[in-house]
């Protein structure tokens, strides 16, 4: 039985920090403080953060038959991620990604789609997903086959067995629009796009007015991030912005959002209200930001707790 499972991409980042500028593009070579290897992407993110809330968490991903893949299941294994649902595509290379982060904290990435652009998860595994209590997507638009053939099983089989189901995005890198994504939002309790990414896939700038591109396709609870500026909350009841956790220094934004899903999702199992769990994932997000690399920054859900309270205090 697993608290949650996280299904999507995995990838090792090679992140590189101090001294990162436009200007590493017009000499020959820099000079930086730090490169350094991580376990990173969507889904990883998300079950590294939830593994040290306290959830039992699983991943489904797929991994190269290569020293990168190596190391990302160590490094994933090393945080409590239970990694039995994890493939090991035997002629794939890992999925890698290069993290370039500027000094006030903001990111670039170059990645390569490596084996997850021919991944689809097994019978065995679409199995698994109905021992858990929420099925977390993390994120449509890095792995075409998972979009267009994997995701829709995980989803009915989570909900046929009564779990919770949550689903991010990245920006439509794919170029697809709706066309593949739009048919599972019928089956995603809470869809959690980044104001970027939900405004790259609709065209909208207005949260409210994207909102209901998204219920037009049949999401019913939505949860955009949006950064520094907190979260719009929009469900059947309601349609509310929710204030970050502010105060704490920035040292790279690599990974927040996905922290803000996991910890977001931890409230819910935890039965916290929506807005509460918003609370909850905003000061996730920030203890995470304090840090350099993507996760695996936050110890417990009560450390969680404690900058929360004294933000409120």
């Amino acid at each position: 039985m697993y608290d949650m499972i996280c299904a999507g991409v995995a990838c090792l980042d090679i992140v590189v920090s101090g001294n990162v500028s436009p200007t590493v593009f017009t000499v020959d070579s820099t000079a930086v403080k730090n490169i350094s290897l991580h376990s990173g992407g969507d889904a990883s993110n998300q079950a590294v953060t939830a593994s040290t809330l306290g959830l039992r968490t699983g991943l489904i991903t797929c991994i190269g038959n290569d020293w990168k893949g190596e190391q990302l299941k160590r490094l994933l294994e090393n945080r409590g991620v239970l990694t039995e649902l994890v493939a090991t595509m035997e002629d794939g290379n890992t999925v890698t990604s290069i993290v370039l982060v500027s000094d006030d904290g903001s990111r670039n990435f170059m990645f390569d789609r490596g084996c997850g652009s021919e991944y689809i998860p097994s019978q065995q595994v679409i199995e698994a997903v109905k021992s858990c209590k929420l099925l977390s997507i993390g994120s449509f638009f890095v792995m075409p086959r998972f979009d267009h053939e994997g995701v829709e099983p995980l989803l009915r089989a989570a909900k046929a067995a009564g779990a919770i189901t949550v689903a991010d995005m990245t920006c439509d890198t794919l170029h697809e629009g709706f066309k593949h994504i739009g048919k599972y939002f019928p089956f995603i309790d809470y869809l959690m796009p980044s104001f970027e990414e939900a405004c790259d896939l609709t065209g909208e700038v207005d949260p409210k007015r994207m909102c209901q591109i998204f219920r037009s396709y049949g999401a019913t609870n939505i949860v955009i991030k949006m950064g520094g500026k907190g979260c719009y909350l929009a469900t059947s009841e309601q349609e509310t912005m929710i204030p970050p956790t502010s105060g704490t220094k920035v040292v790279d934004t690599t990974g927040c959002g996905d922290t803000f899903v996991a910890a977001f999702c931890y409230g819910l199992l935890d039965g916290k209200s929506i807005e509460d769990c918003a609370r909850f994932a905003h000061a996730a997000a920030a203890i995470n930001a304090s840090h350099l690399g993507a996760s695996g920054h936050i110890h417990s859900a009560n450390e969680v707790e404690i900058l929360l309270q004294s933000k409120e205090s």
